[in-house]
């Protein structure tokens, strides 16, 4: 996983004691962390060492940047609340909510464009 549950909760303000949500969280955690090595087409595990594992002189720690993209892009689909995917919609008497659809390669990336700035330079290029 390229953060940790405990990561995710200081971002979303949830005591780390608090272990009520694990199992969801963890979930959305393997999601994204799949999802961020298909778009960058590599598998991190292999180059670096993950948050939460212990640390090595040898192989070097997971950018922090590619951590911060993981973080952000759980945030977004926590918030979202699952309606990935949608453009935008309208709740009478509450108003209106637009979600940005990223298209890559023909495919929705339902990530924010930060998450994409911050993986970008991460990403292995497919020369044919």
């Amino acid at each position: 996983m390229l953060t940790t549950i405990d990561e995710l909760k200081r971002q979303l303000f949830i005591p780390v004691e608090d272990n009520d949500e694990d199992h969801q969280l963890e979930r959305i955690i393997r999601s994204v962390s799949e999802a961020i090595e298909t778009y960058c087409r590599r598998a991190f595990s292999s180059e670096y060492t993950l948050p939460g594992e212990e640390p090595s002189e040898v192989i070097p720690r997971l950018p922090y940047d590619v951590e911060d993209a993981c973080i952000l892009w759980c945030t977004y689909r926590i918030n979202t609340g699952g309606n990935m995917g949608v453009s935008s919609e309208r709740i009478d008497g509450l108003g209106q909510k637009n979600y940005a659809l990223q298209h890559i390669d023909g495919k929705v990336i339902p990530a924010p464009p930060s998450v994409l700035a911050l993986i970008d330079p991460y990403r292995n290029m497919v020369y044919g």
